[in-house]
């Protein structure tokens, strides 16, 4: 491996142009304040919002690095955002805004996060263009189930007012049955 290319492609920390590393978490850095809009929206009842990510919330066992997870959100007046991510959980919206993607959680591997904003209209073509299958799917786990609920690919979605959002999911049901085994009471919190 050349390392004279690699000098060509990575910043040394004392580089000239090198500015000092934040903490994800911080008020000021972009994840925080983007996802902050919606901490603290006085009218979450409003906003549209889909999760989605390659497995269910609240699994059990650490969720490997890999593309395919992303939250997109948008309000009625006409304005939203798509953040594509790789932090390695599903993000829990019923939790603080510092809980989100805290750096704590990060650091031990990288995570990439990229924030793109749209119209509210972009954002609905957005998010039929989301593959429906197994690696892409929405996920949904109501309080109507003890444990978890894969709805089906018929455009049906649940509202759980304790995340404030409206998400359906998309589940082979072999896979279905494998996490329906694995997210139990005792490490669901979204579970009554």
């Amino acid at each position: 491996l050349n390392t004279n290319a690699l000098k060509m492609l990575i910043m040394w920390i004392g580089g000239a142009d090198w500015e000092a590393l934040a903490d994800i978490d911080a008020a000021q850095q972009p994840i925080h304040s983007t996802m902050n809009t919606y901490f603290n929206s006085g009218n979450k009842d409003n906003a549209n919002i889909i999760l989605y990510s390659n497995y269910p919330p609240h699994f059990k066992f650490e969720l490997p690095m890999s593309p395919g997870k992303g939250v997109i959100m948008a309000e009625d007046a006409n304005k939203g955002f798509w953040l594509v991510h790789t932090a390695k959980y599903f993000p829990n919206l019923a939790g603080a805004i510092g809980d989100l993607f805290s750096n704590e959680k990060t650091k031990k591997d990288a995570a990439a996060f990229l924030c793109m904003t749209y119209s509210d209209v972009n954002l609905r073509a957005i998010d039929t263009e989301i593959p429906k299958k197994q690696d892409s799917a929405r996920w949904s786990v109501p309080k109507s189930d003890p444990d978890f609920v894969c709805l089906s690919n018929t455009g049906r979605t649940a509202n759980d007012a304790k995340y404030g959002a409206t998400v359906a999911c998309v589940l082979s049901k072999e896979a279905a049955d494998l996490f329906r085994k694995m997210i139990t009471k005792e490490n669901s919190d979204a579970c009554p």
